[in-house]
């Protein structure tokens, strides 16, 4: 009785699918509007459709904030992007892994290995 109880649940559950609509072409953004009771919280942006354009140092989107009026410009630099320094971390690394046959060197013999059963 148990078994044809789950087998009907099931068959109903299978015969009325249920879909989770996810957005599509929807970004989203932490608003950091100080001066308003929005702040921190989630704003869903359309991406479906805006303006681009550029002055070759900038790319400037301008797209809508869904179920608003309001727009919103984001701003993507152009080019190669540079840092002064390298991060502490990757001087560990270049320190410690001078090239690929010292790392081999280093560790060998530290793995396990593995057998074909």
């Amino acid at each position: 009785m148990k078994n044809l109880f789950i087998g009907l649940v099931m068959l109903i559950g299978f015969s009325f699918p249920q879909e989770c609509d996810e957005p599509v072409n929807v970004w989203f953004k932490l608003s950091n509007d100080v001066s308003s009771m929005d702040y921190g919280k989630i704003i869903p942006i359309n991406m479906s459709r805006g303006y681009a354009s550029t002055d070759g140092s900038f790319v400037y989107l301008l797209v809508n904030i869904t179920d608003s009026d309001e727009a919103l410009i984001i701003t993507f630099p152009i080019g190669f992007w540079e840092i002064e320094q390298p991060s502490e971390f990757m001087k560990e690394m270049e320190k410690e892994f001078k090239n690929l046959e010292d790392y081999l060197r280093s560790t060998q013999g530290n793995g396990a290995e593995i057998k074909k059963q």
